[in-house]
C-alpha cells in the first residue's frame, strides 16, 4: 500500500503535476512537428502522422496520455482550491486561465475526431481532417489552431515556472524561447501549406474529393444514427453539430 501522507506532501504533488505536464508537452512537440512537415510535402505530414499515431493511438500512448492529463487537471484544480490567496503575477494569472480554458476547446475535437473514428472505425487521413477542418466547417479548423497554439503557451510558461530557479537557466533560455517561438509558427505554416495541397487535388483528381465527402457523410450519419438510438443527449451531440455541413456531389453544401 502507498502511504497516503505522501499525497499530502506538496513536492510531491508538484512532481507529479510536472511529469504529467511534460508528458502532455512531448505530445504536443510531436503533434507541432508533425504539422510542420507539411512545410516539405503533404507525404511527409502523412508520414509524420504515422509515426504520431503509433506512439500516441496505441494502447499504451493512450493511456499515459489520458493519464497524464487527468492527473495533470485535478492536480491543478486540488492546488487552485489548496491556494491561500489569489494574488499572483500576471504570467502566472495567464498560465492558470489558459490551462482550464483547454479543456472545453478541446472536447469538440474529442469528440469530432478521435471518439467517433475509433468507435465508427472511419479511416483517419491526413487529408480528410484538413479538408473537413479548413474547407467543410472552418469554425472547426481555427478552434483546433486556437487549442494548440493556448495548450502550447501554457506548456512553455510552466517549463518556464519549473527551470527559472536554477542557476545555469540563463545559459539555455534563449534557445528554449527561440524553439518554442519557431514550432508553433513552422506548423501553422505547414498545416497552410499541406492544406493547400489537398484542395490542389481536388481540381486534378475529383474522384478523391468524393471518397473524402463519403467518408465524412458516413460518420455523421453513424453518428446521427446512434443519437437515434439512445434518445438521451450523449458526447455524439457535439459532433453532430447542426454547423456542420458537408458538400454534396454537385458541389452544394448539405446540412
Amino acid at each position: 500500500m502507498i502511504d497516503s501522507s505522501i499525497f499530502r506532501d506538496q513536492m510531491t504533488i508538484r512532481r507529479l503535476r510536472l511529469a504529467a505536464g511534460l508528458i502532455m508537452l512531448s505530445y504536443l512537440t510531436l503533434h507541432l512537428s508533425m504539422h510542420a512537415l507539411g512545410n516539405v510535402s503533404f507525404e511527409a505530414m502523412q508520414w509524420g502522422t504515422r509515426v504520431h499515431d503509433f506512439i500516441w493511438h496505441s494502447v499504451p500512448g493512450t493511456i499515459v496520455l489520458y493519464g497524464a492529463f487527468a492527473i495533470h487537471f485535478s492536480l491543478a484544480l486540488y492546488a487552485l482550491y489548496a491556494r491561500r490567496s489569489f494574488r499572483m503575477g500576471a504570467g502566472e494569472l495567464v498560465r492558470l486561465v489558459l490551462g482550464f480554458s483547454i479543456l472545453p476547446l478541446l472536447l469538440h475535437h474529442f469528440a469530432a475526431g478521435r471518439y467517433v473514428y475509433s468507435a465508427f472505425d472511419v479511416t483517419r487521413h491526413y487529408g480528410v481532417v484538413l479538408t473537413v477542418y479548413f474547407s467543410f466547417v472552418p469554425f472547426w479548423g481555427w478552434r483546433q489552431v486556437t487549442v494548440l497554439v493556448i495548450a502550447w503557451t501554457h506548456g512553455c510558461l510552466g517549463v518556464h515556472y519549473w527551470l527559472r530557479a536554477r542557476s545555469n537557466y540563463h545559459k539555455f533560455a534563449p534557445v528554449l524561447l527561440t524553439f518554442a517561438t519557431l514550432l508553433p509558427v513552422l506548423a501553422l505554416l505547414g498545416i497552410w501549406q499541406g492544406t493547400r495541397q489537398v484542395l490542389a487535388e481536388w481540381q486534378q483528381h475529383p474522384e478523391w474529393l468524393q471518397m473524402t465527402v463519403r467518408d465524412w457523410s458516413s460518420a455523421r450519419s453513424k453518428c446521427e444514427r446512434t443519437k437515434l438510438e439512445s434518445r438521451s443527449p450523449t458526447l455524439l451531440d457535439l459532433c453532430c453539430a447542426p454547423g456542420a455541413r458537408v458538400p454534396r456531389m454537385d458541389g452544394a453544401l448539405a446540412r
